[in-house]
């Protein structure tokens, strides 16, 4: 079953990825310290049916995700974050997570005045920059005017 809906999701035009790390308590010549990773693979808003694979890896080495859309075709729309793992999918074209494009705003705001809100950085990049109050959905509207299944309607 997970071989079919694997060729079902290497098959479609968006998809997204990420990895998180599990601590595994008992496993084959590792410590229980050691640090395993549990990647996601899901299909994007394509307006079929979503598809969501976990797979376990012991290591967090982009092998892995190269090694699951392998077979991909060329040019398929791809949302992960910035690690450096995802280059290794040569052929697929990167978009960036609005989770992280966030978190690098909330970095940006000096020590002390995370809750100042007459701080420049506090009230006004976050927000006017992308809505993030909202669902995403949302901000690629502001952005195209469009809900997200129409504006990928163009790359058809």
């Amino acid at each position: 079953m997970t071989d079919y809906f694997h060729r079902l999701l290497t098959g479609r035009k968006f998809a997204a990825a990420d990895e998180t790390p599990i601590q595994v308590l008992k496993e084959a010549d590792r410590r229980p310290q050691s640090k395993s990773y549990v990647w996601l693979f899901r299909s994007g808003d394509d307006g079929l049916p979503p598809i969501i694979i976990y797979q376990y890896h012991p290591t967090r080495s982009g092998d892995a995700a190269a090694k699951f859309f392998q077979g991909a075709a060329p040019g398929t729309y791809i949302n992960v974050d910035g690690y450096a793992g995802y280059n290794k999918l040569k052929d697929f074209k990167r978009c960036c997570c609005y989770a992280h494009i966030r978190r690098y705003f909330l970095e940006a705001i000096p020590k002390g005045k995370e809750k100042d809100y007459t701080e420049p950085a506090v009230r006004e990049a976050p927000c006017q920059s992308f809505d993030l109050r909202r669902e995403p959905e949302a901000v690629h509207d502001d952005i195209t005017g469009r809900w997200p299944l129409q504006h990928f309607e163009q790359f058809k």
